[in-house]
């Protein structure tokens, strides 16, 4: 299991490779990550956040692009998973794994604790007297 490291806001692309699918009817294909306690952080879905119907094949290759990832810094897994007409026909559980390192994407040369969230966002305080 390989490791990628990425910095807290990066942009991460994930490419899966399938293949003896041709038999599907309405294949979909999930990317979940979960963080060291197995907490499902975050789910992308190829119909879900692209509209994009897979049509049946003996092979392809599907690309996932997430242009900022606001994960706060730690190990996170990568589980693929494979359905047909929302009926799992496969699971890959800790595919891969990513960590995420400190990235002062908050330009304050500090970051919330994984004990505080599990994202980094982004917000402007002001005060009024």
């Amino acid at each position: 299991r390989a490791t990628n490291v990425i910095g807290v806001g990066d942009e991460v692309g994930f490419r899966i490779d399938i293949r003896g699918v041709a038999d599907l009817h309405q294949p979909e294909c999930g990317i979940v990550i979960t963080n060291d306690r197995r907490q499902r952080v975050v789910v992308f879905h190829n119909l879900c956040h692209s509209r994009l119907a897979l049509a049946a094949s003996d092979a392809m290759t599907l690309t996932c692009t997430v242009p900022a990832l606001p994960l706060v810094p730690g190990r996170y897994f990568i589980d693929l998973v494979c359905a047909d007409d929302r009926r799992i026909i496969e699971r890959v559980e800790q595919a891969t794994a990513i960590e995420v390192v400190f990235a002062d994407v908050l330009g304050t040369g500090r970051l919330p604790s994984s004990s505080q969230g599990l994202v980094v966002l982004p917000g402007h305080w002001r005060v009024a007297c």
